[in-house]
């Protein structure tokens, strides 16, 4: 999970979000960004992600 924290930590904060609810976010948002990739052929860069990834974390919070 280091891997993927120390990644993600360089370009977003998520010092805040536990390793468990970061791999829980990383499931989820990978199983969508996999079926759009499979499905209907959408590539996906590391800066969409990030903006995915930012999007879900201020729905998360304000769920919260």
């Amino acid at each position: 999970m280091h891997i993927y924290r120390d990644k993600i930590d360089k370009d977003l904060d998520i010092s805040n979000i536990s390793d468990k609810e970061l791999s829980s976010i990383l499931d989820d948002m990978g199983r969508g960004l996999i079926y759009g990739y499979l499905l209907f052929g959408k590539d996906v860069t590391y800066e969409m992600f990030l903006e995915k990834l930012k999007l879900y974390l201020k729905i998360m919070d304000k769920l919260d």
